[in-house]
């Protein structure tokens, strides 16, 4: 019965235009409406501007729409010192990942898969936000009238931002990797602390080449119980402390959650800064010198070296 009716509403959000497996479900923030947001369902919010940057928040393993790294991320972008506005959406995929941690991995492609399908669906929606463009006409016994025309919007996957906590980075490696198959290149994926377990070298894990540029931040990569990865596997690598043993933390879970911390704070405050550093030992060493570079932030191309290392303090601002 339960088989039927998922069928039965597929079928029905495909012949009306809907999101498709709603399932899992996108929520649409401004910075006018950053605490209640629209959640996207038949049509795209007129609120939502194509000429602006948008942002894609994927949250990882037990997470929610409202779960701590959305509403931290979410308000660094929208803070009051940050003048620019976004399109934020936040993915929801809150039923894939409340099973096990290996039945919720598992769910990891088909997540990516609908954050693809929703792309698509939002790309080509008629009723995306539209620009207008305006003519003057002219007679020689009349005033000037102006005639206003409404056009059809052009949203380029090269202005999206994906980033994924957790197991959502691996979300959004896949979906990166899925778009480019029709010639869609996603500008930015940043990935923080991207789950580890059952992310060998071999897995469809985040990648360098997923994005056009991949920015990853390492707060929880040491011991059998760690929660990230350790490997460089972005363009740029940050390792915060050197990746591991957080200050202030006493818990994986809590060096995990870091990265988000960070990255949030980035936002706000441009002294998070790393050295670059010529290889793993020079790092984990704690002797990087080859030149700085911001850590964070959400500007869609950086430059520079494949590892960095940042120190950080124990709290907020954390430098």
């Amino acid at each position: 019965m339960l088989k039927l009716l998922i069928i039965f509403l597929a079928a029905v959000a495909a012949c009306c235009g809907q999101v498709p497996n709603m399932r899992v479900s996108y929520t649409l923030f401004k910075k006018n409406n950053q605490f209640i947001g629209t959640t996207i369902t038949e049509s795209v919010p007129g609120i939502f501007n194509s000429t602006q940057d948008t942002i894609f928040l994927i949250h990882g393993y037990a997470g929610n729409t409202v779960v701590r790294f959305n509403q931290l991320v979410r308000d660094a972008i929208f803070d009051f010192r940050n003048p620019d506005d976004y399109n934020v959406i936040v993915v929801d995929w809150t039923l894939e990942a409340s099973f096990s941690y290996t039945q919720a991995r598992n769910n990891v492609g088909n997540v990516a898969r609908n954050l693809v399908n929703f792309i698509q669906w939002l790309t080509s929606d008629p009723t995306t936000t539209t620009t207008t463009t305006t003519s003057i006409t002219t007679t020689t016994t009349e005033q000037p009238t102006m005639t206003t025309t409404a056009q059809p919007a052009t949203i380029n996957v090269e202005n999206f931002h994906f980033v994924g906590f957790d197991l959502g980075a691996h979300v959004a490696g896949i979906a990166g990797r899925i778009l480019q198959e029709d010639s869609q290149l996603v500008g930015r994926i940043t990935g923080l602390s991207p789950s580890g377990r059952q992310w060998g070298a071999g897995s469809e894990r985040l990648r360098r080449d997923d994005a056009r540029y991949v920015e990853v931040i390492h707060t929880d990569t040491f011991g059998v119980l760690a929660n990230g990865i350790e490997d460089p596997i972005g363009d740029i690598n940050f390792y915060a402390n050197g990746g591991n043993n957080q200050p202030g933390c006493l818990t994986h879970s809590c060096c995990h959650d870091r990265a988000f911390e960070l990255f949030a704070a980035s936002m706000i405050n441009p002294n998070l800064i790393g050295r670059g550093c010529t290889s793993n030992t020079q790092m984990n060493l704690n002797l990087c010198r080859s030149g700085e570079l911001n850590l964070g932030g959400v500007e869609l191309s950086k430059t520079g070296l494949n590892i960095y290392r940042i120190n950080t303090s124990r709290r907020y601002p954390f430098y």
